[in-house]
């Protein structure tokens, strides 16, 4: 059974509604509603799909503790489709204060090998895409979002692409029972900022939501509502605590990995087909992703008018925490955040 998707599917991400990406909004606050005549979304109190992709992943943090590795799992960001029932969410993994996490690159950073310019790399491994996309269609997809974010012209920041040698360079995945563990970023220096992990089946999806029942409204499986997922790992010291190296309030990102869900079929017997230039768009939905991957966080809020079912978006963006069509160039907004962060890096 394949789904087709309609004009007006809309894709959710991540609930953490906010003006400005420097000033992350507290979970449970009022602005983490997508606020709507009808209920759309909303991220508070327990949620059983947050609590299992938590606890998925703090068994993975335990395992890097194990390891000995410098790095622990900070966080996880997840976009779905909105005929699913369900909605994108951010979970969080420290403890620390009010949990207000923000993670972002230090300038000069020894631990990534002192860049100032920011590398991403493209996993060509598994860049095949449900629908008949070859690894080159997608690619070049993402590739032409990161040089929309690259284009921004306050910023001079160098958003460069690493080749992809052949070395896996994944590491949440294995974690989770999908594949291989890559350690090109596990130290002692990380080799890429950002990467594309790739188009990975149910099974990496699924076990991200442990004791989920297929065909259930209540405990669903993450390869029936998570279309993609990103991943921010930061760096830690000797007990396991998340560094500030810089002191600008914001946890070191060691690096960052994008995942995209390629079930064929899903959990629930359905295949969502990957398209290029309609939705869902390989390239509006890395548009979307590489900006988390920038440290990027929401804009605006969704809401749906009762009288006629139409969505909208205030303000419309790229980063807004969902969409319903095609988007292939960045806002305002979307420029406007990314300035506020990049625009005096590495002075920042």
């Amino acid at each position: 059974m394949q789904r087709l998707l309609g004009p007006l599917t809309v894709l959710f991400s991540t609930m953490a509604l906010s003006s400005c990406a420097e000033s992350p909004t507290p979970p449970g606050d009022p602005s983490d509603e997508v606020r709507s005549p009808r209920s759309i979304a909303v991220d508070s109190g327990s949620d059983p799909e947050v609590d299992a992709v938590h606890e998925a992943l703090k068994r993975a943090n335990t395992r890097l503790s194990a390891m000995g590795a410098g790095v622990r799992i900070g966080q996880a960001e997840w976009i779905t489709l909105a005929e699913s029932g369900h909605i994108g969410k951010t979970v969080f993994f420290s403890n620390r204060g009010n949990k207000q996490l923000a993670f972002d690159f230090v300038p000069g950073d020894s631990r990534r090998g002192g860049r100032n310019n920011i590398l991403y790399l493209v996993d060509q491994s598994d860049g095949d895409a449900v629908g008949g996309l070859s690894n080159a269609q997608t690619e070049a997809a993402i590739d032409r979002a990161v040089a929309s974010w690259n284009g921004v012209a306050c910023s001079d920041i160098p958003i460069e692409k690493a080749a992809d040698t052949g070395v896996d360079p994944d590491v949440v995945d294995f974690f989770v029972g999908s594949g291989e563990l890559g350690v090109i970023n596990l130290g002692p220096v990380v080799t890429v900022d950002i990467v594309h992990a790739g188009f990975l089946g149910s099974a990496f999806f699924d076990a991200l939501t442990p004791g989920c029942v297929p065909g259930s409204a209540e405990r669903p499986c993450g390869s029936v509502f998570i279309l993609g997922i990103a991943f921010t790992d930061g760096f830690v010291d000797a007990n396991g605590n998340f560094t500030d190296l810089n002191h600008d309030g914001k946890f070191d990102v060691s690096f960052r990995e994008i995942y995209y869900n390629n079930a064929d079929p899903d959990a629930n017997g359905v295949t969502i087909p990957w398209r290029i230039d309609a939705f869902p768009d390989v390239e509006s939905v890395a548009l979307h992703e590489f900006g988390h991957g920038l440290s990027q966080g929401h804009f605006g809020e969704a809401f749906v008018t009762a009288d006629n079912d139409k969505i909208h978006f205030s303000p419309l963006a790229v980063m807004n925490a969902g969409g319903v069509e095609v988007r292939q160039e960045l806002l305002g907004t979307d420029i406007a955040g990314h300035c506020g962060i990049w625009g005096d890096w590495p002075n920042n």
